[in-house]
Order: C-alpha cells, then sequence, then structure tokens
C-alpha cells in the first residue's frame, strides 16, 4: 500500500499563502480527503505540531 503523507495543521489565526478559504470546513475536507485516498488504495499520515492540526479534529 502508498502512503500520503501530509504535514500541517489548519489554524484560523495564522496566515496562510494562498489563503485557506474555509478553515471552518476542515473536518469535512480531511474526511473527504481520506475518504478519496482509501478509495482508490492509498493509506493517509498526518504529522503537525500545532495543537490546531487535523490530527486533533474531534
Amino acid at each position: 500500500m502508498k502512503t500520503v503523507a501530509i504535514f500541517g495543521s489548519i489554524d484560523a489565526s495564522r496566515t496562510y499563502e494562498p489563503a485557506i478559504r474555509n478553515a471552518g470546513g476542515k473536518t469535512e475536507s480531511c474526511e473527504s480527503l481520506g475518504a478519496a485516498l482509501a478509495k482508490v488504495g492509498f493509506g493517509l499520515a498526518v504529522f503537525s505540531l500545532q495543537p490546531f492540526s487535523s490530527s486533533n479534529l474531534t
């Protein structure tokens, strides 16, 4: 199985370039990405040192 690694975080208080257009939709976006990768046989590993990382979604 191939695995995609994602490093980073989504924090509405930070400035990103390009800008994040819908930080409130981070949970749905991460779920959609994970589902799409799984559908085509990829694993997913997500890493961040930030408290607002996608790995801390509830």
